[in-house]
């Protein structure tokens, strides 16, 4: 982003009085979670397979999703010919695009909860390198756990595959894998950014009694988790929006909305008179956080009321970032 400077052209300075100054600061990237089909203890108000998707075997193996009944996803065989042939492989993969804001994130684990049915066949099945016992199914119902990944990893799979000592795999079940749900940690560093775009607050007058605050803020990657607007040092208002499943269903890449905009109620009443550094804190789904500062600075004058405790005029930091300021 851009600080403006003195010698900026007049047209400039005009837009910044209006606008607002930019600031990043260093945020501890993380992690965050996504959530595919019926995730166990998950209740999800989207039950889709995405962001997975089928990684078949020619034309013997179809990808089915039964998500929205309750159920699950997989990998299901020709009714006719339930083959597949030794050494062949077939089941789903996340892959994450190849261009634009989704190809900075990473996949660096997942979880999955899988029933098989291999009668008649000798097959395996693979989670993040390592293969099941024959049949497939953890015991009492346990997830498969894939081995944890670089934050650049780009594509895992769930396969099913047939063992190489036998000369073809005849399954007895046309769905032999069946995927009950996955629960995926993906990865990103972007910093979110966000503006404050008006409100009764910032209209550069003296402030009084209780005022409002609108706010745009944008994060393409896991999406915009939670808003936190500062006086001082002191936190006057907030939106967690990772505690409503609605904004933050985590499902498919983002785990929360790539674009928020809204308005906070600010009470000057609980501060100290005096002057204060304005700012607005955006803070991503993967605890990336960004701190825009408005240009100007508030000034407060009520006739009376308390302190806040911990709050401070300007001058006093708007607060450290590193990474998720939690709930």
């Amino acid at each position: 982003m851009h600080r403006w400077r003195s010698h900026e052209t007049a047209a400039a300075l005009v837009v910044v009085a209006l606008l607002l100054c930019v600031r990043a600061t260093p945020a501890a990237a993380g992690v965050y979670k996504i959530h595919s089909c019926n995730v166990p203890g998950k209740n999800s108000p989207v039950l889709s397979a995405a962001p997975w998707r089928g990684l078949l075997d020619g034309g013997n193996t179809r990808l089915f999703d039964d998500c929205l009944a309750g159920g699950g996803f997989g990998l299901a065989l020709n009714p006719q010919q339930p083959v597949m042939a030794r050494g062949g492989s077939a089941g789903v993969e996340l892959r994450r695009p190849e261009a634009g804001p989704k190809s900075a994130i990473g996949i660096v684990g997942y979880r999955t909860w899988i029933t098989a049915d291999f009668t008649g066949a000798i097959a395996f099945i693979e989670v993040g390198g390592a293969f099941s016992p024959p049949g497939g199914t953890n015991p009492d119902n346990a997830p498969w756990v894939s081995a944890p990944f670089s934050p650049t990893n780009p594509v895992v799979y769930v396969l099913l595959y047939c063992a190489t000592g036998q000369e073809s795999c005849h399954f007895a079940n046309t769905t032999p894998m069946v995927v009950r749900g996955i629960e995926t940690d993906l990865y990103e560093s972007v910093m979110p950014t966000g503006s404050l775009v008006g409100g009764t607050l910032l209209t550069g007058q003296p402030q009084r009694g209780s005022r409002t605050v609108s706010f745009t803020a944008t994060d393409e990657e896991s999406g915009v988790a939670k808003i936190e607007f500062l006086l001082g040092n002191a936190v006057v208002g907030s939106e967690n929006l990772d505690t409503d499943p609605a904004e933050c269903p985590h499902v498919d890449w983002a785990a929360c909305p790539p674009r928020y905009t809204g308005q906070l109620s600010v009470d000057t009443s609980s501060l100290a008179d005096g002057e204060y550094v304005a700012t607005l804190r955006v803070t991503d789904a993967a605890g990336n956080r960004r701190v825009v500062k408005h240009s100007e600075l508030i000034t407060l004058s009520n006739p009376v009321g308390p302190i806040a405790s911990g709050a401070s005029p300007a001058g006093s930091s708007a607060g450290s970032s590193g990474g998720r300021s939690g709930g």
